[in-house]
């Protein structure tokens, strides 16, 4: 374990820390042509110590799967610990939280050297989309779980646009416009109808 991930995994910064079990720091590929970042860990990822082996990680699985992205990728999380309210249930990180684990968070971007950073969600896609020249944005999984999962017309939308991240870490010029500025897929709310699509 180098310096950095030692680091880590000592790392009481934010009041997350203060309840996890285990710290999650990422799986997949390093370097890798695909990095996702997501919320944060649930209750499943806080036991195991790895980012989306839940439900909505499964989902997600599913979705790449059928999106044709089955290696050369890594995902991560915004924050390396699971935030839990009174009652330990799940809830969203605070911006103080979020904060303190990004320079974590980017050390390990730097690491992984992505062609194209996908956001799992509002949350990563607000604090990080300006760190990063080349992004797309989908639905978290825990919304389209919510929404019907796999018959949900969510799971196609997300579907589409990671079918479109394949095509483009594929063939690169297609990241670019002719202006060479790159071009990203966003959505709207998850609460609201997600806005007309572009890529």
């Amino acid at each position: 374990m180098n310096c950095a991930m030692k680091t880590v995994t000592k790392c009481m910064k934010c009041s997350a820390a203060l309840t996890r079990r285990k710290i999650v720091i990422g799986r997949g590929s390093i370097p890798a042509k695909i990095l996702f970042i997501g919320e944060a860990p649930g209750r499943t990822e806080d036991l195991f110590g790895e980012p989306f082996v839940g439900r909505s990680g499964r989902l997600l699985e599913s979705m790449l799967l059928k999106a044709g992205i089955v290696d050369k990728y890594y995902i991560t999380n915004c924050l390396r610990c699971r935030p839990t309210d009174s009652a330990d249930q799940n809830r969203e990180p605070t911006g103080d939280e979020v904060l303190a684990c990004m320079p974590n968070v980017l050390h390990m971007a730097s690491r992984v050297h992505p062609e194209i950073v996908v956001f799992i969600g509002k949350v990563a896609e607000s604090y990080y989309k300006k760190h990063f020249p080349i992004t797309a944005s989908i639905l978290h999984p825990s919304f389209v779980l919510r929404k019907g999962g796999e018959n949900s017309p969510w799971f196609e939308h997300n579907v589409s646009i990671l079918r479109r991240v394949a095509d483009a870490v594929n063939h690169t010029e297609s990241l670019f416009t002719g202006s060479r500025w790159p071009v990203t897929v966003a959505h709207s709310d998850v609460h609201d109808v997600p806005e007309e699509i572009s890529f």
